[in-house]
């Protein structure tokens, strides 16, 4: 009987070298599967982390309404709360009053004052309207102090006093011929006006100032966040009222055992659950260990070991922009890819 081997040898190629071909394909799956298998490391009580912006208050007043819910995302510019000022209409008018005083008051010293002396007559009168002339800038000096009330009013009686005395005793004697004499005032008295009208103008700026200072705005963008502040509560200028969780720097914060730490690196890729929607990011920043971080000298030192904390350090994870609008301390789920 014969055998066709040909035939055999067919079928052998047709089909053996298939089954090689499948069986060389399994392997190779194993061995890439093998190679290329992932263990994973899962922390359940990671957190969204950030810094945070505080809002303060421009001006003293009573806090009218606050248009936001806590824990809300905000974009920069966007109105927070409302403010009841306390700087009235009353009190804009007496300071414009206030620096319309101080400018004439500076005017006038600049002008300085003319005096009429006698030229000839009794000596007596010459001392007579010298005291007058004194007398009678001191009484015009007070009164424009008085109205802008640096002094009391006793303090302008006592010039108004001297002066009307000195006139008297001028009025007593008759010279034969005046002339005018004009006296400048002193530097350093126009100097003091001056620095008077400068006070009172940035008295009213900042009182119109602090006048429309009615609206509250977001510095940046990010989360809301109320702290203490009610409405109705009054405030003072500079007094913080809210925070912003600020959206272009915020991150994830896992903690790890040294042990874990160990098996991650800086880049490395990382998956993350947010309220059961799926994200990716990368390591960002690993916190040094207390060896790493402690000097030589330091860690020589004697003595009985101190007792140590559970030992576990930070990882930062960049934040995927599309949950930037989370609160910091949102919960998330973090799978490292080991």
């Amino acid at each position: 009987m014969e055998i066709d081997l040909s035939k055999k040898a067919g079928y052998f190629i047709k089909y053996g070298v298939a089954a090689v071909i499948a069986l060389a394909l399994v392997i190779s799956f194993a061995v890439f599967s093998f190679m290329n298998k992932n263990e994973t490391l899962i922390v359940h009580d990671a957190a969204i982390a950030g810094t945070f912006v505080s809002v303060k208050a421009r001006a003293p007043g009573k806090i009218q309404e606050i248009s936001v819910e806590d824990g809300a995302f905000v974009k920069a510019g966007d109105p927070l709360a409302t403010i009841e000022v306390s700087v009235t209409e009353e009190t804009l008018n007496q300071l414009k009053q206030n620096v319309e005083l101080a400018n004439k008051n500076l005017e006038e010293l600049k002008k300085g004052h003319d005096v009429v002396v006698p030229v000839s007559g009794g000596g007596d009168y010459s001392g007579a309207q010298a005291d007058l002339s004194r007398a009678e800038a001191r009484k015009d000096r007070m009164e424009e102090l008085y109205k802008m009330g640096a002094i009391s009013q006793v303090k302008r009686n006592e010039a108004v006093a001297d002066y009307e005395a000195a006139k008297a005793r001028a009025a007593a004697v008759r010279p034969q011929t005046y002339q005018t004499v004009h006296h400048s005032t002193s530097p350093e008295i126009i100097e003091n006006a001056a620095l008077a009208v400068r006070q009172a103008e940035m008295a009213l700026k900042r009182a119109r100032e602090d006048a429309a200072a009615t609206e509250i705005l977001s510095p940046v963008d990010g989360a809301f966040f109320k702290e203490s502040a009610e409405v109705g509560v009054e405030v003072q200028a500079g007094m913080r009222l809210f925070n912003i969780g600020d959206a272009a720097n915020m991150w994830i914060e896992a903690r790890l055992s040294p042990e874990d730490i160990k098996k991650i690196r800086m880049g490395g890729l990382v998956s993350y659950k947010i309220a059961g929607e799926e994200y990716t990011g990368t390591v960002t920043e690993i916190e040094e260990s207390a060896e790493q971080t402690e000097s030589e000298p330091k860690a020589m030192e004697g003595g009985a070991p101190q007792e140590e904390t559970d030992g576990k350090r930070v990882v930062k994870i960049s934040l995927n922009e599309k949950v930037t609008t989370k609160k910091p301390g949102t919960p998330v789920e973090v799978i490292f890819k080991l």
